[in-house]
């Protein structure tokens, strides 16, 4: 049997391209990514009168310590010149809507940040509405809060 060099050539291209599709098979790419875990917040909707300033607040209390690193809101009112707000403690992590003011929803923290939250310490969701218009139901608001547990990461 005679091989020749165009059939050798082929072989060695057939060869490596096979190496190197079991070398990108067997090598992670990129770094695995973290498990985020989402809880939501939900402040109900209640009658509001016209001039009528509410601020009305719920709670979620993580199971164990986690890292918060975004969150996502909806705001049922947006004409009441509503504020919303992410807080623990007397630290604001993350704020909606406020008069005149532009922010992110969604909004996360940079990459590879997080703010630790320990176990059953309060996360704390804040709405504060005054209605401008006629009576009516604030619509309630609510929150998406983006966490990744600490153990393991």
């Amino acid at each position: 049997m005679r091989v020749t060099r165009v059939e050798l050539l082929a072989g060695a291209g057939f060869v490596l391209l096979l190496a190197v599709g079991v070398l990108r098979m067997v090598t992670p790419t990129r770094t695995p990514l973290r498990p985020v875990s989402i809880q939501g917040i939900e402040i109900a909707p209640e009658a509001i009168a016209t001039g009528q300033r509410l601020v009305r607040e719920k709670e979620w209390r993580p199971g164990a310590d986690v890292y918060v690193v975004g969150w996502s809101y909806s705001l049922g009112s947006p004409h009441s010149e509503p504020e919303v707000m992410l807080l623990h403690g007397d630290t604001v992590l993350f704020y909606g809507p406020r008069a005149g003011s532009v922010t992110q929803n969604p909004a996360f923290l940079d990459a590879g940040l997080g703010y630790r939250l320990q176990a059953n310490q309060p996360l704390t969701l804040r709405l504060t509405m005054t209605n401008t218009g006629p009576p009516g139901n604030t619509l309630a608001a609510r929150a998406l809060v983006y966490f990744v547990p600490v153990e393991g990461n």
